[in-house]
């Protein structure tokens, strides 16, 4: 029997893979223009890093997982979420480069289901770790010294 948290982590993800999927489909996976084909290599660093840190022990649902750790160094020391922040920046180089409105919908309903997917992991390891309050105050979400 699944939980909600679990029905609803499937359904994020669903979303999440969805939208990224169309973008996939509807242009090019590479920029063409090199000063976005460097912010798209770029963009990679932050996620790579995170799973570095993390070991490869990471869960692309936003539940927890057993036997998971709290981690608030490397690129965590800056943002709470570098992972969401790679996929982010890499799929707007995307829709950059091959612009249409379509495109430019999906990129803000992939942004709008990430957020959902941070406000629900959050929830979880705040109920989960004391100290992920207070971690909570001293970075941001997804920008460095912005949001």
């Amino acid at each position: 029997m699944l939980k909600f948290g679990s029905v609803k982590s499937f359904f994020l993800v669903l979303l999440q893979f969805t939208f990224i999927i169309f973008i996939f489909i509807t242009g090019r996976i590479i920029p063409d223009n090199i000063f976005l084909q460097i912010i798209f290599v770029l963009s990679f660093i932050p996620g790579l890093f995170a799973i570095l840190v993390m070991k490869f022990n990471f869960n692309i649902a936003p539940d927890f997982k057993p036997g998971a750790i709290f981690v608030n160094k490397g690129p965590y020391k800056f943002i709470r979420h570098p992972m969401y922040t790679t996929v982010l920046l890499s799929i707007l180089c995307l829709v950059i480069n091959y612009f249409s409105v379509l495109r430019l919908s999906i990129f803000i309903f992939l942004s709008i289901t990430l957020i959902m997917k941070i406000t629900f992991e959050e929830k979880i390891l705040s109920d989960k770790f004391d100290s992920y309050r207070e971690y909570k105050i001293k970075t941001k979400k997804l920008i460095p010294y912005i949001y």
